[in-house]
């Protein structure tokens, strides 16, 4: 019998990542001739890197794998010098310094330390000049992993240091395949069929797997399709009912939806918006009249010049929504 799971559990494997083959190959070819010590992972929210860095962290201390990157339940379970902090709570060069000091002295167990930044983009200038020096290379005994869902932010000299991938996110035939496994994984019960909450997931070009799991999580419980993928990879913005109300031209109902927006989802919502515009253009369930798909392919381009600092970006954004809007207009 397979295991039950809970639907937001996360891989404790690399094998059991789904939709990352190339890149889990890529990262045991390395291991394998010239092991890192410093890495770099960027993608969208929710493509699985801090989940990524979760396994490397505790494969570099098991000495039972079979397989690199698949470390036993035993050493998973354990406890290891792992120092995890997220940047966008704590970003100054101070609280980099604190981990450099703690990144030179060797562990108390296993044979790695590592160190795990998350949201790295949002360190300060100070904090990554400080991080210059430490990566290159660090102590034999430390390891830095860095995450990020915003790489253009992270300085060019500090991108030079690290191993880099990229998570993709899925494209519609597996983002379809990945609900249906994990559905009959789970073993949930699903009190009305799957497909209303694919056709959602599909609309929204949601490819994230840790934002299908939370729709996922939402729909098992009784939301409706449309309410499970509403606020999909934490937006405090009905997404969902923003975007059609965008491609119907109705201007005033997108801009109720933006008054919950705050700087930090600005850049989610972007993502969202651009999805459901090439979900338009490419699906072939949809059928655009000329003048849609003229206004969504002038949309993309709009919403690919996106300002590089954060603190301006809503402010950008109400601007392009409000003419992608006007260009859908009846």
């Amino acid at each position: 019998m397979s295991e039950i799971l809970s639907i937001g559990q996360r891989p404790t494997t690399l094998t059991g990542l789904y939709g990352q083959e190339k890149m889990v190959k890529a990262i045991r070819a390395h291991m394998s001739s010239r092991p890192p010590r410093v890495w770099l992972f960027s993608g969208e929210a929710g493509t699985g890197k801090t989940t990524v860095a979760g396994i490397l962290a505790v494969s570099y201390n098991c000495t039972h794998m079979k397989l690199w990157g698949d470390p036993c339940k035993a050493c998973t379970a354990a406890q290891w010098s792992l120092h995890e902090i997220n940047a966008a709570e704590k970003s100054g060069v101070e609280d980099m310094e604190k981990l450099i000091y703690i990144a030179d002295h060797k562990p108390l167990r296993g044979s790695k330390r590592v160190i795990i930044v998350d949201e790295c983009h949002a360190l300060s200038a100070q904090a990554w000049k400080a991080l210059l020096k430490p990566t290159e290379p660090p102590p034999e005994h430390a390891v830095w992993i860095f995450c990020t869902s915003e790489l253009r932010k992270v300085p060019v000299a500090n991108q030079r240091r690290p191993v880099k991938y990229t998570l993709r996110t899925l494209n519609f035939t597996e983002a379809e395949a990945f609900l249906t496994k994990y559905a009959a994984k789970t073993q949930i019960e699903l009190k009305q069929s799957l497909e209303p909450l694919i056709e959602a997931v599909h609309t929204l070009g949601i490819g994230a797997p840790g934002v299908l799991l939370q729709a996922l999580e939402k729909y098992a419980a009784g939301n409706s399709a449309a309410d499970s993928v509403a606020d999909a990879g934490g937006s405090t913005v009905d997404t969902y009912n923003l975007c059609k109300a965008l491609t119907a031209g109705n201007w005033s109902k997108v801009a109720p939806h933006l008054k919950d927006a705050t700087p930090d989802s600005a850049r989610l919502i972007r993502a969202f918006v651009r999805s459901w515009l090439k979900g338009g253009l490419v699906s072939t369930k949809i059928h655009l009249t000329p003048k849609q798909q003229e206004a969504a392919a002038q949309g993309l381009i709009d919403l690919a010049n996106a300002p590089f600092e954060d603190s301006v970006m809503l402010y950008w954004l109400h601007g392009v929504l409000w003419k992608i809007a006007r260009r859908y207009r009846p």
